[in-house]
This record gives C-alpha cells, sequence and structure tokens, in this order.
C-alpha cells in the first residue's frame, strides 16, 4: 500500500526533514518531491538512517509518499514545525 503526506506548517526558509527506518522483510520505498522537482527516492532495505535538506520550506508544498510491498519493520519521519 501507499501512505502520502504533505507537509504542513513546516519551518520558514530551509530545514533539515529526518527519516530513520528498519526494514525486517518486504519492499519500503520513500519518495520526497517538492512542487515538480523529486528530492529523494530510494528503496529503504534494513536499518537506515538519513537526512535531506530541503530549501523554503512550504514553498511549494513538499509532499511525502511512502510505498511497502509485502514490507514489516518500522518507519519515522521527523521535521521542524517552526523556528
Amino acid at each position: 500500500g501507499t501512505q502520502d503526506f504533505k507537509l504542513l506548517n513546516p519551518a520558514s526558509g530551509d530545514f533539515t526533514l529526518t527519516y530513520t527506518s528498519e526494514v525486517t522483510e518486504g519492499e519500503l520505498r520513500l519518495v520526497i518531491t517538492q512542487g515538480h522537482n523529486t528530492i529523494v527516492s530510494r528503496d529503504l532495505t534494513g536499518s537506515v538512517r538519513d537526512s535531506v535538506r530541503i530549501s523554503n520550506g512550504g514553498t511549494p508544498d513538499v509532499k511525502i509518499s511512502i510505498t511497502g510491498k509485502h514490507a514489516r519493520g518500522k518507519y519515522d519521519i521527523t521535521y521542524p514545525t517552526s523556528k
């Protein structure tokens, strides 16, 4: 299945979005876009901890999509909501 998220009230200006995952089975894919630009597009396997710098927070909107196929494990995404 797929879960889509749109960042609400992100910090103004640049900010760091951190993502972690522990996939024990199956496939998990992360895609982060800002407007028409793809910032991150990667398969998450095993243990992953990474971050990405997002410019001009919220303009245009940032969208996060997580797609899993028979996936087991967990993931977490954090970002500041204000400065």
